[in-house]
């Protein structure tokens, strides 16, 4: 019996298929472009489900978080890219970053399935006893064209032939660059000793490594990395900010709002920390002081799309 089936919401649909702004929720009279942005979505997720043998999440909390999942050529190699992205835009998280229109979704369908039936998987690089070209400087010239793939492939047939600390730090830097978190775990996973090993590029290895922690919610395994980075390499607002992030998903709010605090007093008017103390003392339930730290971001980033929304939620609250 697949447990699939059975999962229903109250008002129809099940849960797993469920765009996150509608899953659990029993509200009528939704508008046509509300309940069309849902349909996308879960035209997004029968699509994953088609190309993956397996779903985005797996309960409905994972489904109402957004909870990030593997991209579909991180499970399944023979997708190509351009069809990734159609099914990627399909499951958006904001309603607004998905398709605008049925002709719209059709015409990139149909890109997609050209460029599907033309894709031939690029395969890893023959090991060779001499390169034309130093490894490295190819694999950089395909990271700086933006063909993550190649440089991945490249620099992943040096490390196989010779265990470089290098080589391994460029097949998973290219691996993020692409936003492939999870290949990024699994080779750290397999090579875990490189991230306690000395050598040249280790802080690099770290923070590739605390990045795709974050980016998939790996929050035990960030926050233990985070603090061996502090302790052998001191602390800079880089890792602070990331610090105080960890601290804010792990809910500990006041030791996040202190980071933030300090980095402030000692770098006033980043944006980066500014958004982040907004999002903190709101879940402090201080709209008091999430309000002034808004206004602030606001003269640090006019016409933000997100500050225009929080002003909106405020001022519904009785803060202007």
């Amino acid at each position: 019996m697949n447990p699939y089936i059975y999962a229903f919401r109250e008002n129809g649909g099940t849960i797993l298929y469920s765009a996150p702004e509608v899953v659990g929720s029993t509200r009528r009279g939704r508008s046509r472009g509300e309940i069309y942005s849902a349909d996308i979505y879960s035209l997004g997720v029968l699509l994953y489900h088609l190309v993956t043998s397996q779903l985005p999440h797996d309960t409905l909390s994972q489904v109402a978080r957004h909870t990030p999942f593997p991209r579909p050529r991180e499970i399944n190699r023979t997708v190509c890219p351009a069809l990734e992205e159609v099914i990627l835009r399909c499951l958006a998280y904001e309603p607004e970053d998905r398709f605008a229109s049925v002709e719209e979704l059709i015409a990139a369908f149909e890109k997609a399935k050209a460029a599907q039936l033309n894709y031939y998987q690029e395969r890893a690089i023959t090991s060779k006893k001499e390169f034309s070209i130093d490894w490295s400087s190819d694999a950089l010239e395909s990271l700086n064209e933006s063909d993550f793939h190649r440089a991945e492939n490249i620099a992943q047939t040096e490390f196989q032939r010779s265990g470089d600390p290098q080589a391994f730090l460029m097949m998973i830097s290219a691996a993020s660059k692409d936003g492939r978190f999870f290949d990024v775990r699994r080779e750290l996973d397999a090579h875990a000793e490189l991230l306690t090993v000395p050598s040249p590029v280790h802080r690099q290895l770290q923070e590739v490594a605390l990045k795709a922690f974050l980016e998939t919610r790996a929050i035990d395994r960030a926050s233990e990395l985070a603090d061996t980075i502090i302790h052998e390499h001191g602390e800079t607002p880089t890792i602070l900010l990331k610090k105080a992030s960890i601290l804010g998903l792990l809910a500990d709010y006041e030791g996040a709002r202190d980071i933030l605090l300090r980095l402030n007093r000692e770098f006033p008017g980043r944006p980066a920390v500014l958004r982040r103390l907004v999002v903190v003392f709101e879940q402090l339930r201080d709209i008091g002081k999430a309000s002034a730290f808004l206004k602030a971001y606001q003269k640090a980033v006019p016409n933000d799309q997100w500050a225009t929304k929080k002003v909106q939620d405020f001022v519904s609250l009785g803060f202007r």
